[in-house]
């Protein structure tokens, strides 16, 4: 299984002014795979920590940009589970249990 990921691209900022403006600026978009394992994480007291890697990219019109990956950074001491019997619960029944809440509304931002 592949762990989720997410990317995103950052610029040279074109309109920076003064010194205190950033040089880069960008964007990147979270999948909800990658933000139900930070909530996890999180839920699970743990601080989640994540695995950054940059490439020099060039665009079509010649700008210069960086591509960014990220991904969740795997606990070093934390044991692999291998063989975990999960019970599952009719999806009825633990949306009634659960207050009917829904991954969204689970989300702590």
């Amino acid at each position: 299984m592949q762990k989720p990921q997410t990317e995103g691209t950052i610029f040279i900022n074109k309109f920076k002014d003064k010194d205190t403006q950033p040089d880069w600026t960008g964007k990147l978009e979270f999948n909800k795979d990658l933000l139900k394992q930070l909530v996890n994480v999180a839920k699970e007291g743990g601080e989640p920590e994540v695995r950054i890697a940059l490439w020099n990219r060039t665009s079509k019109q010649g700008n210069e940009y960086k591509y960014l990956r990220m991904d969740l950074q795997e606990s070093k001491d934390k044991p692999v589970k291998e063989n975990v019997e999960v019970k599952q619960e009719p999806v009825q029944q633990a949306q009634e249990s659960s207050g009917g809440s829904n991954f969204e509304d689970e989300i702590p931002f």
